[in-house]
């Protein structure tokens, strides 16, 4: 499911995509992914529910470049 921005109405999804849809990332706030959808609009996907990866389809620890 992708929304017109974060929040905890997990039911009121704007929209589903198919599974293998691949987005334009943008930014992460909170768990949450910015992402470009066809139309150029802005979406935001719960982590929980997608799969980050590069260009060339490898999968992307979001997690890699934290600093504790």
């Amino acid at each position: 499911p992708c929304f017109r921005t974060p929040t905890l109405w997990m039911m009121w999804a704007r929209d589903r995509l198919p599974a293998g849809t691949r987005l334009a990332f943008e930014l992460e706030r909170n768990g949450w992914y910015q992402c470009r959808n066809a139309e150029g609009e802005a979406v935001w996907l719960f982590r929980r529910g997608v799969r980050l990866v590069d260009a060339d389809g490898q999968l992307v620890d979001p997690r890699a470049d934290m600093h504790w």
